[in-house]
């Protein structure tokens, strides 16, 4: 039987969708915390208004073309919250749309960003 070869940016492709659907799907409960007085939330008009992504490459041109076509959802309306303390950060700067969950000084007493 013959095997296929895929290709290399369908493969990043591939782990980007996983990896964003599970941050999606992880922090659908957390959202209750996503606006502080220290990082008000931004409206959904202003970051439809942003890029996908800003990762160079063809993978982010990849991005860009497909959500300017109406293909790709972007990121508007999801949320990031780092759960190891910083462990291992994502780089929110190479996804414009997507909101980080901010806690205060209460939460992090209760360690709810934990």
């Amino acid at each position: 039987m013959f095997r296929q070869s895929i290709p290399p940016y369908f493969r990043i492709l591939s782990l980007l969708f996983a990896f964003l659907c599970s941050l999606i799907f992880c922090c659908t409960s957390l959202t209750y915390a996503a606006g502080t007085k220290d990082h008000p939330e931004e409206s959904l008009e202003d970051l439809r208004l942003k890029p996908i992504t800003t990762i160079e490459g063809k993978v982010g041109d990849i991005l860009r073309k497909w959500y300017a076509e109406g293909t790709a959802a972007g990121n508007v309306g999801d949320y990031y919250d780092n759960r190891d303390r910083g462990h291992s950060r994502l780089k929110m700067e190479d996804y414009p749309q997507l909101q980080k969950i901010s806690y205060s000084k209460e939460e992090f007493k209760q360690k709810k960003h934990w």
